[in-house]
């Protein structure tokens, strides 16, 4: 089927392959390359969207994460998720997926123009790939090598912990998080200020001053978050 690249909150040119439902789509034997200017510091979804059946192609896994970095970023002296505004000691994504095995079984005997959302009803429920209690083995653990990232939070006392977190299905994910209150700091990689550049889009370098704080994150389809918590380990004795 014709695949296609569109990644959210950026203008794509895309050239090569065939005319597809939203972009240039690659069919069998055919090749499209995508440039962007990744000018917005933030956090990305990118997935295929383009075919007979989309939906389909992000059910079997065509989705991706992209992070882009702000100008004045440096892993070692100034981890900053958005600006100045957005300073943090520890950082995690959390991609947020769900899969239905009956259509997996239904591709794998290759019943590809059988498929409708409609059929589709969703029983797994993954966090970077991983289902529990994986989710607790550490990064590149030998026994996952094609889901190498943990779901593991771990953060000294004092921490200001940076939460990136992507839902990349097509269902809802209510996702609490024990013990912590995080402060949303961004949706879909737009900081959350009432500080506008002259062109009234978010200014990067403020502080997230419309962010709220909350334990729980109802994660709508393709809805991205970025949140920061601090732990404090208070009353743990």
């Amino acid at each position: 089927q014709p695949v296609s690249i569109v990644v959210a909150g950026h203008d794509v040119t895309a050239d090569g392959g065939s005319e597809g439902l939203v972009t240039q789509a690659a069919n069998v034997g055919e090749s499209v390359t995508y440039t962007f200017v990744a000018n917005e510091p933030g956090t990305y979804l990118y997935h295929s969207l383009d075919g007979a059946n989309p939906g389909l192609h992000q059910e079997m896994g065509l989705l991706g994460a992209l992070i882009v970095r702000p100008t004045g970023y440096d892993a070692a002296s100034n981890r900053i998720a958005y600006g100045d505004g957005t300073p943090y000691d520890q950082e995690f994504l959390y991609l947020l997926s769900e899969a239905d095995p009956d259509v997996h079984i239904e591709m794998e005997r290759g019943h590809y123009n059988h498929f409708t959302q409609s059929d589709r009803f969703a029983t797994i429920y993954f966090v970077n790939g991983r289902v529990f209690p994986d989710l607790f083995q550490t990064d590149f653990n030998t026994l996952f090598p094609h889901q190498p990232y943990s779901s593991l939070a771990m953060a000294h006392p004092g921490d200001q912990v940076l939460v990136r977190e992507i839902n990349a299905g097509h269902d809802s994910h209510p996702f609490h998080h024990h013990g912590e209150n995080l402060r949303f700091i961004a949706k879909d990689g737009r900081l959350l200020t009432s500080v506008t550049r002259p062109d009234g889009s978010p200014d990067p370098t403020a502080v997230p001053d419309l962010g709220r704080s909350d334990n729980t994150l109802n994660s709508a389809p393709k809805q991205i978050t970025d949140m920061i918590w601090t732990w404090s380990g208070k009353d743990l004795n």
